[in-house]
């Protein structure tokens, strides 16, 4: 009988785990979830259902299988005994967002529909935060196993990122042809996203999956004393689909990360003394920025260089110079390009400009609670399909859960630097590492309507949880 049981517990992990897993695959590659539709059902719901309920249903079972109990507040290994203070403030700012998406609208007549589509699918995953958090805990997750399958699956996403901006950079039906192909392949069923042009007609391939190169740098940045060969190679495979995006806030976020890592980095070596690993890094740094300069004058044509000098600017003085030369020539196509990236970038920044203080002014009028997800600015419509969504975010998030939202979500963000610094003493490369992931994404979704979504909400959840596993390392 105690085998039997043994048996079956060791199958529900299993499935479990498995279920998670494929998900995780999903997450990556299925761009925006829709890539499969069962009888109106996306494929990325399907497989989410099963996976939080068997996580549950494991963890539930591990509970009674081990004795463990559920309230002793003087007993570590109890459920609730056990809650950190990440675990508090998560469970906080899971309340305070069902607060925000069932309530706060209703007080203010707003439409359940809207606030449902944006907030639900995020609300549901945050669920998943506690089965992991505690199979973490319990050393019944290999986080080590697991982090190399997912920097797998994301090197396999970064030569994805390169061979669709090539193809497309050769043909321009390259990216919508690819999708077209997948398409077919759900047999016709699948919500595919298309080709992104920018200002100037370049190709970009920028999707909300593109975020998960920055958990690829992370895997990288966390093993940097042992890196051998491939390391390197994978490294500047990510620097190279990174660039392929083409999307400044993912770049600016990726810089502000590395900026301090390398900070801290350098510093904790500086006082060990290891000039090795010092000039290894910086060998590293100065290989990223040729590799980024030959790119920019060969593959990118230039753009790399307009994009970042196009970031800032803003106002009606800005104006669109003639291209010199004649307009059958090469350079002229390439300058006009250039002028019309700077003009988009203009308009861009204009719009955000605007974009933030029509919001900061809407939320002024409910400052401390918002008026709740779903909601809208009726003059200023930046989607019609999603009215709600802006790409201004922490204006956005003001406007909509108010101060008293903005602050819990601040306080899981520190509670999980907490966290992950009281117990780093040993593993000073982790925190750095796990620092510069947390800076790179928190930047990057600044000014990209990213954070809630399924991709969004699943790389919070992994920073959370690889807070978790530096806490638990220091036990192992």
């Amino acid at each position: 009988m105690v085998v039997k049981t043994v048996s079956t517990i060791k199958w529900l992990k299993n499935i479990s785990l498995l279920f998670a897993l494929i998900f995780c695959v999903e997450l990556i590659f299925g761009y925006s979830g829709t890539m499969l539709i069962v009888k109106g059902v996306a494929i990325r719901h399907i497989l989410f259902i099963p996976t939080i309920i068997l996580l549950y249903i494991y963890c539930f079972v591990y509970i009674k299988d081990h004795n463990i109990k559920w309230f002793a507040i003087k007993d570590k290994n109890a459920v609730f005994g056990s809650f950190a203070v990440l675990d508090w403030a998560v469970l906080l700012f899971i309340i305070s967002t069902i607060v925000s998406f069932l309530l706060i609208p209703r007080l203010y007549s707003g439409d359940f529909t809207l606030a449902k589509s944006e907030i639900l699918d995020s609300l549901c995953m945050l669920f998943l935060y506690y089965p992991i958090r505690f199979l973490i805990a319990w050393q019944e997750i290999s986080f080590k196993r697991f982090e190399k399958f997912i920097l797998f699956c994301v090197s396999l996403l970064a030569v994805l990122h390169i061979i669709l901006y090539v193809g497309q950079t050769i043909n321009n039906g390259f990216i919508d042809g690819y999708f077209a192909f997948l398409k077919a392949l759900s047999g016709g069923t699948a919500q595919a996203p298309g080709s992104v042009l920018g200002h100037g007609g370049y190709p970009r391939v920028m999707y909300s999956t593109s975020l998960y190169l920055m958990v690829g740098l992370y895997l990288l940045l966390k093993k940097l004393p042992d890196w051998r060969i491939f390391h390197y190679v994978l490294w500047f495979l990510f620097v190279t689909a990174l660039m392929t995006t083409m999307t400044k806030s993912l770049w600016y976020g990726v810089f502000i990360g590395l900026v301090i890592f390398t900070l801290c980095y350098l510093f904790n070596k500086i006082i060990n003394k290891e000039k090795k690993a010092i000039f290894k890094w910086l060998l590293v740094l100065t290989g990223s920025v040729i590799l980024i300069a030959v790119l920019n004058f060969t593959v990118f044509n230039g753009f790399i260089d307009a994009r970042l000098a196009n970031s800032f600017v803003s106002g009606a003085d800005a104006q669109i110079t003639e291209a010199e030369s004649p307009d059958n020539s090469a350079n002229s196509t390439q300058k006009s390009n250039k002028d019309l990236d700077y003009e988009g970038s203009v308009i861009s920044n204009n719009i955000k400009i605007e974009q933030t203080e029509k919001l900061l002014a809407a939320w002024k009028e409910h400052p401390i609670f918002g008026v709740g997800y779903g909601a809208y600015l009726p003059d200023y419509l930046r989607s019609e399909v999603s009215p709600f969504a802006y790409e201004m975010l922490l204006p956005a998030m003001l406007f909509k859960i108010g101060l008293f939202g903005v602050a819990i979500l601040f306080f899981t963000v520190a509670a999980g630097v907490y966290m992950a610094v009281k117990h780093s003493r040993s593993q000073r490369v982790l925190l750095f590492a796990w620092l510069f992931l947390l800076l790179s994404f928190g930047f990057c979704i600044q000014t990209n309507p990213l954070l809630l979504s399924f991709n969004g909400i699943s790389i919070v959840l992994y920073i959370l949880w690889c807070a978790w596993e530096i806490s638990e390392g220091k036990n192992r």
